[in-house]
């Protein structure tokens, strides 16, 4: 297998695409893309009474848009070879209604429904869409260290498991291979 890393800023409508040439220039087409974009808490809401429009640019341009535009760029091929994999990370927020979260959580609801109906037409196509809900900190991820140094982020007896990367890997893994439902729950 081979992996190379490609920088793009996912939040830019014409970077995904710009990125994804360049991938499959150098590489050849890509058979599975993960698409895990996430945002520290900085960006976080106070509470749901205080989201507005500019609360959610940040939140839809990382979950829904940039969703999207992934799609939109390597569908094509992956439908034509009748192969492939989209694979996206979600958020407890949706599932989980925190207000301190909710700019987050209205985003990662419209990106499950984007997701779920996208999964429901390329059904019979040969590619797989998947959707990994993540109910915990992601150890050694830029949220955890915010977390860590800054526990008033979060509210008062809130308890957050945490999650290792080989764990997710692991998950993904079973997703892309198994291809036997749209969407899992890890860390809930």
């Amino acid at each position: 297998m081979e992996a190379e890393p490609f920088a793009a800023d996912i939040t830019d409508p014409a970077q995904p695409a710009e990125v994804i040439a360049r991938v499959e220039e150098k590489l050849g087409p890509i058979e599975v893309a993960v698409h895990a974009a996430a945002a520290g808490m900085s960006i976080r809401s106070a509470s749901t009474r205080e989201v507005d429009r500019s609360a959610l640019d940040l939140p839809f341009a990382l979950k829904v848009y940039s969703s999207i535009e992934l799609s939109r760029a390597l569908l094509p091929g992956m439908v034509a070879r009748g192969s492939g994999a989209l694979l996206f990370s979600s958020g407890a927020s949706e599932a989980n209604r925190q207000p301190y979260l909710a700019n987050m959580g209205v985003a990662l609801g419209a990106q499950r429904a984007y997701v779920r109906q996208l999964a429901a037409e390329l059904d019979g196509t040969g590619v797989y869409v998947g959707l990994l809900a993540i109910g915990a900190l992601i150890e050694n991820s830029a949220v955890q260290q915010q977390v860590d140094a800054h526990p008033e982020l979060i509210p008062a007896g809130l308890e957050l498991p945490r999650i290792g990367n080989d764990e997710l890997g692991a998950r993904y893994w079973r997703m892309y291979t198994e291809r036997d439902t749209v969407e899992v729950e890890i860390g809930f």
